[in-house]
């Protein structure tokens, strides 16, 4: 040990430790003022997407199913922390922001221990600092998702190595394992920090005795397995299969690594991006195209495969799409889904003014800067190095999002703490030709980073946030709640197709008929061709009376979808209403070689061929509706009159 890594390692003095206490103040107080503003929001006690998925998770969790009944697919630990604040407290949002923004001002003072440790007391508190200002940083402690965890963790795990690095112990040693195990419960990425950590005792403590380093090594592996063993125990007690963490890397990989793949989360079905879909669309798919049920880990293998067979079949294309996902990993715009930043930053001009002044295009060229000036000490620092390589390779090989490449920013803070605190010294002591190496790199990486390679879109972003508050809205039965957050879309993007046939359901189901043919029309001039808008439209004409303008928007819906099995049926049922029996007998086939479960259109269908005096064929589709459901009072009354008719065919 060196003289200044010494000095690094004694206690703080009293100034220092009120330095720390002022990171942990900022932090905290910038957190709760935001969360403070957006409580005014629309949307602060409305759950979408993964915040919907992990409340529902928590909620049955504190209703006692702790165990679960399936192997995990979602990263567990967050919910579970969820579901322990429910059933101690209730359900409230509030608090668990609040403990979210403890858990972040946390994160910043033990990120500034570690940085006082590494790199000098200065580096440290400004590291720290950093960090209680970095605006993304509020955004995530202040939504239901796991970022604001896996920094808290992250920040945990650089602590526990710091001290490593001056005192390897074994309680610290066993520590920094179990801190590995827990991030590895909230990101499965950082599960490739453990072969590092395990590898890094054999370098650190090159000069000591093999048995030592080994012995060392087998502490913090012991620390990651007593959190991951009884996970991986329960998955396989409850699903019957041996998974370390979860079971969804195969579809993750597929969504990351296809032909049509732009960097970005594609779902696999379009328009089913929330996680209630995601485990249910993988495992449908790949049993539909398989032939057979599957588990698990055959639904994972399956779409690995398919990503693999990509990567060999157009290794370039592949290549081109990892170089971008890579600079989306470290460019400035913070890539999110539906909840995003952009969309909160109306409703607090503290994340405005934060997130414009210190985002990734600033704090990665600090960091590089603090890398190039720290050269120095690479042999203590290499595995601060492999963290952020790891952590960006973890990322780019599934999809972005900026709350996946969160976990950089703390190791990020380190470099650039000590990056400005290296330049301060140079400064003050006038060497400026040290910074020069330093100033070139920095400026490279602020080109790259703040190339618009995915330019910021605040009025797409929030666009998108405003419709998917609408849809969820919509799905739960919410209808007149809905209305509102679709118009605030449509303000702004009076195109948007999605929003505004959302609109249009919501305000038919509500009542609002004439408010849902006015914009089911409105829609049919931007999108002449969708199909479902023309069907909806068409069985409001129907109820309304209108059977002629439901019969061309029927007709119009059949021709832009061919094999519509529902707009066959509901066009056979008004023709027959017309006593157009031929007509409605030909749709009703059409629909059922569409969809031969049709049980209504065979039933339907035997009506017309008993208006038509077929009663023998009539019969026949009877018998094959009770085939199909053989409790179908309906078809078994029409049967009868059928059979009767045959017997007595003069009447």
């Amino acid at each position: 040990m060196n003289g200044a890594t010494e000095r690094r390692t004694r206690g703080c003095t009293g100034r220092q430790a009120w330095a720390i206490a002022g990171v942990f103040l900022l932090a905290l107080g910038c957190r709760l003022g935001y969360v403070l503003q957006i409580r005014s929001a629309p949307f602060f006690d409305l759950l979408i997407v993964d915040g919907r998925g992990y409340d529902a998770w928590a909620s049955r969790l504190a209703g006692g199913a702790w165990l679960g009944d399936a192997v995990f697919y979602q990263a567990p630990l967050y919910p579970y922390l969820l579901g322990a604040l429910y059933a101690l407290f209730g359900r409230s949002l509030l608090l668990v922001r609040l403990v979210q923004s403890v858990l972040g001002a946390a994160g910043c003072v033990l990120v500034a221990l570690a940085g006082r440790r590494l790199f000098g007391a200065r580096a440290g508190l400004i590291a720290g600092v950093l960090l209680a200002l970095y605006g993304p940083a509020l955004f995530f402690d202040g939504v239901l998702q796991k970022a604001s965890l896996g920094f808290f963790l992250m920040a945990v795990v650089l602590y526990l190595f710091s001290i490593a690095q001056c005192r390897p112990g074994r309680r610290v040693v066993l520590c920094l394992g179990l801190g590995s195990g827990l991030l590895a419960l909230t990101r499965e990425n950082a599960l490739a920090f453990v072969p590092l950590f395990a590898a890094w005792p054999w370098v650190r403590c090159a000069d000591a005795k093999r048995k030592r380093r080994l012995v060392t090594s087998a502490i913090y592996l012991l620390g990651v397995a007593a959190v991951l063993l009884p996970v991986a125990a329960r998955n396989a007690a409850v699903g019957g299969e041996f998974h370390i963490t979860t079971s969804q890397f195969g579809p993750n990989f597929y969504i990351g690594n296809n032909p049509d793949s732009d960097g970005m989360y594609k779902p696999l079905r379009e328009g089913r991006g929330s996680p209630e879909f995601e485990r249910t669309d993988a495992t449908e798919l790949a049993e539909a195209k398989l032939g057979r049920k599957l588990t698990p880990k055959e639904v994972s293998h399956y779409w690995t495969g398919r990503a693999l067979s990509y990567i060999r079949e157009q290794p370039g294309h592949w290549l081109k799409l990892m170089v971008r996902k890579l600079l989306l990993t470290w460019n400035a715009v913070e890539s999110a889904d539906a909840e995003n930043l952009e969309t909160y930053r109306q409703f607090s001009w503290l994340l405005t003014a934060l997130s414009h002044v210190l985002h990734l295009g600033v704090l990665a060229p600090l960091a590089v800067a603090g890398i190039v000036l720290s050269r120095r000490d690479w042999r203590a620092l290499w595995p601060l190095y492999a963290l952020l390589a790891l952590t960006t390779a973890g990322v780019a090989l599934f999809f972005v999002f900026a709350r996946y490449r969160f976990p950089l920013v703390p190791v990020l803070a380190l470099f650039a703490g000590a990056g400005l605190s290296a330049l301060w010294g140079a400064v003050r002591a006038g060497r400026y030709g040290r910074l020069l190496p330093a100033g070139a790199a920095a400026l490279a990486t602020a080109f790259v980073t703040n190339w618009p390679l995915l330019p910021e879109h605040p009025k797409e972003a929030s666009t998108l946030m405003w419709y998917v508050l609408g849809s969820t809205l919509g799905r739960d039965g919410r209808h007149v709640e809905a209305v509102p957050f679709f118009r605030k879309a449509l303000a702004l993007d009076t195109n948007h197709v999605n929003a505004r046939f959302d609109l249009a359901n919501v305000l038919s189901k509500s009542g609002e008929t004439a408010a849902a043919i006015r914009e089911y029309r409105r829609l049919l001039e931007i999108r002449p061709n969708h199909a479902e808008a023309r069907y909806n439209l068409a069985n409001i004409l129907a109820d309304t009376g209108d059977e002629a303008g439901a019969i061309v928007q029927y007709q119009a819906a059949i021709q832009d979808k061919p094999g519509y099995a529902k707009a066959h049926y509901n066009l056979g049922n008004v023709l027959a209403g017309r006593a157009d029996y031929v007509g409605a007998a030909r749709h009703y086939r059409a629909a059922l070689e569409a969809d031969p479960g049709h049980t209504d259109a065979r039933n339907n269908l035997g009506n017309v061929y008993m208006m038509q005096q077929r009663h023998a064929e009539a019969a026949r589709e009877y018998e094959a509706v009770l085939r199909i459901a053989p409790g179908n009072a309906t078809a078994r009354r029409n049967l009868a009159a059928a059979r009767a008719a045959l017997d007595r065919p003069g009447r």
